[in-house]
């Protein structure tokens, strides 16, 4: 039987009679002690299954007299149908509840009046002679005023038990009492309490008051809550209370960001909840942000919070929590989380940005996996390969490097699947309306791509793009240190005449560039096609421009080794 079964029994058995007694639940804050008592007050009420029906709640909290503590009771009493009034007492004649149900209601706002204030201050104690044959739950005992003394508190629960045939029941935490007052406590509980249980209920327990509901929501915060070994049902609550706020903006992106975001909802609410047993916010931060020593300044700027002097416990808490990393994400969490409210806006604009992410890498992944059928397998899977292979490098042809891309169309040639290989071009095709600068770039990220239809593709887009360089552009290298296969083409296309043009309009550090670049293939031993084909163009440009004059068959001589002869 767990703990809250056995105090549940307690409870019920001390409301079925109306014998007079006093019952002590102590407990830690926040595990739900005055909730049990509550729910089960009510569901006894409701059944007809408790002794008496007219009943009282009052919390000591700030409360610094007996007297008050008296008109408390008084004006929290409950008047039901049925209560075993003492017919002793006059004043609790019939029709006489009805008349002090309204005093009750208006006692405050009457007392503000000069006249009938002073009347009703006057019949104080004859308000708290009705408060007899009923049940007087007295709460936050540990939170009293200073003035209000706990032999006074214990004095009048005795009172309440032996003169008035009332059922008493204290709810308190007696850690939190200080030393004084504990050993007061204890001195004068025998003599007064005659049943005094300890409510320390499990995890499970405490998540089932707030948890009610088996959605993702409520499943994974308690799960998470339950990793913190937290208890406090207050704590809880809250961490309900903002887990609905922050889901409405993470719960339509990615499962694992959505989860991400939970998880350190979970744990900045409890150190921030309950900064004397939760890691202190510098260590969660420490070596988990790339601005972590920034940020620990900040933070320790603010008061500290007394805590145990144990960081490896510390650590090992949030090692066995998964906490590993703290991101932007977390940081905005972090600040919903102080400020009581999240930027619902900047969450959403971080969440989209890390879905896209993630969903970039998840897919690259798959088409990782794609390849582990063909690399790690003597099976004969051809059509799981081809199938696969395809789907996977459709998926991620806005991501794709043209490396992949070609490793893909190569294999997918070689498995004999034109099929798949014509549709992969085509829609890459389709996707990839690119400028001259990013089809160039993609011919010269480090890779020659082998495939010819890719490599015809390639060409062509960077051929037709709006904003392809002019061929003084390549010939001065704006965009390129060495001309590259689609600027030598667009060179090659040129006639004679036109580059010599060209060469001839420029002078200087212009010139003596462009004519290194064009003529690199004859200071290499084994030029490529195209650079070949460029250094042949530019040499015959270079003979005709040495044909015109005497200087410039000077010039072509001493500059290149080209004798020419100059034409009449």
């Amino acid at each position: 039987m767990t703990a809250t079964n056995l105090v549940s029994k307690v409870i019920v058995e001390f409301l079925r009679t109306k014998t007079p007694e006093v019952l002590c639940i102590s407990g830690n804050w926040g595990v739900g002690k005055t909730y049990l008592w509550n729910k089960i007050l009510t569901e006894q009420l409701k059944d007809g299954n408790s002794g008496y029906n007219d009943h009282a709640y009052v919390s000591l909290f700030g409360c610094n007299s007996l007297e008050k503590l008296k008109l408390a009771i008084f004006e929290n009493s409950e008047f039901l149908n049925g209560s075993d009034a003492n017919p002793v007492v006059n004043v609790i004649s019939d029709g006489s509840k009805s008349f002090l149900s309204s005093i009750q209601k208006s006692r405050n706002a009457a007392a503000e009046a000069p006249i009938i204030g002073a009347w009703i201050k006057a019949g104080s104690g004859l308000f708290f002679a009705s408060v007899r044959n009923r049940i007087v739950c007295i709460d936050d005992f540990e939170r009293r005023g200073e003035n209000l003394r706990i032999i006074d508190v214990l004095g009048l629960a005795s009172f309440l038990k032996e003169q008035r045939n009332c059922k008493v029941v204290l709810i308190l935490n007696d850690e939190r009492l200080s030393p004084d007052d504990k050993k007061n406590f204890e001195k004068h509980l025998e003599k007064v309490v005659d049943k005094k249980i300890s409510f320390d209920p499990s995890l499970d327990d405490c998540h089932k008051i707030v948890f009610d509901n088996d959605g993702y929501l409520e499943k994974t915060l308690s799960e998470l809550s339950k990793k913190l070994g937290i208890k406090n049902i207050r704590v809880l609550k809250k961490i309900k209370h903002f887990g609905s706020m922050l889901d409405n903006s993470v719960c339509a992106t990615h499962e694992e960001i959505r989860y991400a975001a939970l998880h350190s909802l979970c744990l900045f609410s409890w150190i921030e909840l309950q900064p004397s047993i939760a890691p202190p916010i510098e260590l969660v931060f420490k070596n988990r942000h790339p601005d972590h020593i920034e940020i620990m300044e900040t933070l320790s700027s603010e008061e500290p919070s007394e805590k145990p002097d144990s960081n490896k416990l510390y650590d090992e808490i949030l090692r066995d929590y998964g906490l590993t990393y703290i991101d932007e994400l977390d940081e905005e969490i972090l600040a919903g989380v102080k400020n009581g409210y999240f930027n619902h806006e900047k969450i959403c604009k971080i969440v989209e940005r890390d879905h896209s992410i993630l969903k970039s890498k998840k897919l690259k992944d798959e088409f990782a996996n794609a390849w582990r059928l063909f690399h790690d397998s003597y099976k004969n899977n051809l059509d799981e390969i081809v199938s696969r292979l395809t789907e996977t490098t459709l998926n991620i042809l806005d991501n794709i490097s043209f490396r992949d891309l070609d490793s893909s169309i190569i294999l997918l040639k070689s498995l004999k699947a034109e099929d798949e290989v014509k549709q992969i071009i085509t829609r890459f095709k389709a996707n990839r309306v690119g400028s001259y600068d990013y089809w160039y770039n993609a011919n010269n990220e480090g890779y020659n791509v082998k495939d010819s239809d890719l490599k015809a593709l390639m060409i062509t887009n960077a051929n037709e793009s709006d904003n392809k360089p002019t061929p003084l552009d390549i010939l001065l290298g704006q965009n390129e240190e060495y001309i590259s296969e689609i600027s030598a083409k667009a060179l090659n296309e040129l006639s004679v005449d036109k580059l010599k043009s060209l060469l001839i309009q420029l002078e200087g550090d212009k010139l003596r560039t462009a004519k290194q670049r064009l003529l690199f293939a004859s200071t290499i031993s084994n030029p490529k096609p195209h650079e070949k084909k460029l250094t042949e163009t530019t040499i015959q440009a270079l003979k005709e421009i040495g044909q015109e004059n005497l200087i410039n068959k000077v010039r072509i001589k001493y500059h290149h080794g080209i004798d020419v002869d100059i034409k009449t």
